[in-house]
């Protein structure tokens, strides 16, 4: 196999941005399910940060 398939086989990340805890599990809980990778931020710029790393 080449990288570029190796790859293709891994979760895809997510990054979520909630202020709502709510909203949020719910959010990170049907991805989760859906076989995402997730990441949490609880608001806009920890987020970007996050993005950016």
């Amino acid at each position: 196999m080449n990288g570029i398939t190796e790859l293709d086989n891994r979760p895809s990340t997510i990054l979520v941005v909630d202020d709502d805890p709510t909203g949020m599990g719910v959010i990170v809980e049907y991805l989760k399910n859906s076989g995402f990778e997730v990441v949490i931020s609880q608001d806009g710029e920890s987020g970007l940060k996050r993005a950016a790393a």
